[in-house]
């Protein structure tokens, strides 16, 4: 059965050539797009966003004290996602747990580093 994104699903995703873990936010929409947020380690000497932090258990692929970076959510459509995955530029892993993705759904909302065009999507497709 072919890949299809969903809410709560997590992907190894390429960026800046280093594998991250992102969370899919939502079902694709009306237009089949998806909203995507990235998880980061911490790292000492660089400043990082404390609204939503990840330690070691609250995901298999957690190795280290890590967050979600607000500030690049972005879009992708879900044709893409799963063009990505069949290709296997895109990894799925396993799903964030319900308490897990709560976290991460509240933190979208309470994060100043949110875009507010990224918070009025969500509020749209119901994040």
């Amino acid at each position: 059965m072919p890949y299809r994104p969903y809410r709560g699903a997590a992907l190894l995703i390429p960026y800046n050539d280093q594998p991250h873990l992102f969370a899919v936010m939502n079902d694709p929409d009306e237009d089949g797009q998806c909203l995507l947020v990235m998880m980061n380690s911490i790292k000492a000497s660089r400043p990082y966003d404390s609204t939503c932090l990840l330690q070691v258990g609250d995901h298999d692929f957690v190795r280290h004290d890590s967050y979600i970076n607000y500030r690049i959510a972005e879009y992708s459509s879900a044709a893409h996602i799963v063009k990505m995955v069949e290709k296997h530029g895109y990894k799925p892993k396993a799903d964030f747990s319900k308490e897990v993705f709560k976290r991460i759904c509240e933190g979208l909302y309470s994060s100043d580093e949110t875009k507010p065009a990224i918070r009025r999507y969500a509020k749209k497709v119901g994040i």
